[in-house]
């Protein structure tokens, strides 16, 4: 964040390409296995992020006391959005995470004498629609359904409606959504 002025934004995945991994010479491992090194890459990089030093022994990965300098977070990226940008792009994890967000950026806005409601709030949310919470526990266990990490919209079409409307009420002026179930 500290080189890119705060425009960085990792975005990683489990890995489906597998042309991509025989081209570097690496074994293409089952979906599971690729899913939990996802799970541990994610842990691994928020350490980097937040510890100093950082530290973490999974099955696929580890580190000890490693540092990563100068750290991304909330301060920095926030604060730049505060300073210059027009859009605020949000992963949308739950409505509290959110809250959270537009909290430190409603405070770094008055730091730095802009005004919040000038910059738009483009929200970006995986969606998973099914007619029932059964036919939801079902279709998430699907192998086609990507995973969607620690959050995302989930529930029956009335369910998703009210909670896109309520993000909505609660600021973003612009929807990006995924359908996690859709092909490619």
């Amino acid at each position: 964040q500290a080189i890119s002025g705060g425009r960085f934004v990792l975005g990683i995945g489990a890995g489906w390409n597998e042309e991509e991994y025989l081209a570097y010479g690496w074994p293409y491992p089952s979906a599971r296995v690729r899913i939990a090194q996802l799970a541990e890459a994610i842990q691994l990089i928020r350490a980097m992020w937040t510890e100093a030093p950082a530290s973490y022994h999974g099955q696929y990965y580890q580190v000890a006391n490693a540092y990563n300098e100068p750290r991304s977070g909330e301060k920095y990226l926030l604060r730049v959005v505060a300073q210059h940008a027009d859009w605020w792009n949000y992963g949308f994890r739950d409505a509290e995470s959110y809250t959270h967000k537009q909290a430190v950026l409603k405070e770094h806005c008055r730091e730095v004498g802009r005004d919040y409601e000038e910059i738009t709030q483009v929200i970006r949310a995986g969606i998973l629609i099914a007619e029932s919470e059964t036919a939801l526990k079902q279709l998430r266990g699907q192998p086609h359904v990507r995973p969607m990490g620690d959050g995302g919209i989930t529930g029956t079409p009335e369910q998703v409606t009210e909670m896109l409307l309520g993000i909505i009420e609660q600021g973003a002026g612009r929807l990006t959504v995924h359908f996690v179930d859709s092909p490619g």
